[in-house]
């Protein structure tokens, strides 16, 4: 058996698995409570973390969920979910640029009109682009049916950004617009795991299935 001694000698690639997509979320911490009768303002519970988590993950896992019964890709489709947090005895605005930087997707609730969050939020932007889609604003709203209510409380600097609102209800949060936001995810996520090969393009589906 004739063996190509070029094939022998050839050096073996090692090709690394692409990032995952990362989408990270910063919001207004909620305060210690040392006396709650006093502090009636204060948020009991940090809530607003998982309801933002549940919203990126469901998309995300949905996506991953399709891509499963479509051509296989060469790699599979991952992602990191976290929220923008410094670690102890890190710099905090190092880090968080750093943590803006290294994510595809950030993610900020300006309910609370918190100063540390708008900052980030301002940095974020500059970072991101305005007309780059990958920084979302969330709002909270009294209620669905009253968000143009609220658009007085909304930031001048951010007037056009586009703003997903929600609301609480007695079965908890909900965005007001969920297919919106859905959609604007999704698009944004897509693009990223096509680059990364986690998704097969546009076009290669019908081919790869017709063989």
């Amino acid at each position: 058996m004739n063996i190509d001694k070029n094939i022998m000698e050839a050096p073996t690639q090692i090709f690394a698995a692409p990032k995952p997509i990362t989408v990270r979320i910063g919001y207004a911490w909620p305060k210690a409570l040392k006396n709650k009768a006093a502090d009636v303002k204060a948020s009991p519970a940090d809530d607003v973390w998982p309801f933002l988590r549940d919203q990126f993950g469901d998309v995300l896992d949905s996506i991953q969920k399709t891509t499963l019964k479509k051509p296989a890709a060469p790699w599979a489709f991952s992602y990191r979910l976290g929220r923008m947090r410094a670690r102890h005895g890190a710099g905090v605005l190092p880090r968080f640029i750093e943590l803006c930087e290294s994510s595809d997707i950030v993610a900020f609730d300006i309910s609370k009109l918190n100063p540390n969050v708008m900052f980030e939020l301002g940095l974020a932007i500059a970072s991101k682009g305005v007309s780059s889609g990958r920084v979302f604003v969330f709002m909270e709203t009294p209620s669905c049916g009253e968000i143009s209510k609220i658009l007085g409380e909304v930031p001048s600097d951010l007037a056009g950004y586009f703003i997903t609102f929600y609301a609480r209800d007695k079965d908890g949060y909900k965005i007001c617009d969920p297919r919106g936001f859905s959609a604007a995810l999704k698009a944004i996520v897509l693009d990223d795991a096509r680059s990364r090969g986690m998704v097969v393009p546009k076009g290669r589906e019908v081919e790869e299935s017709t063989q």
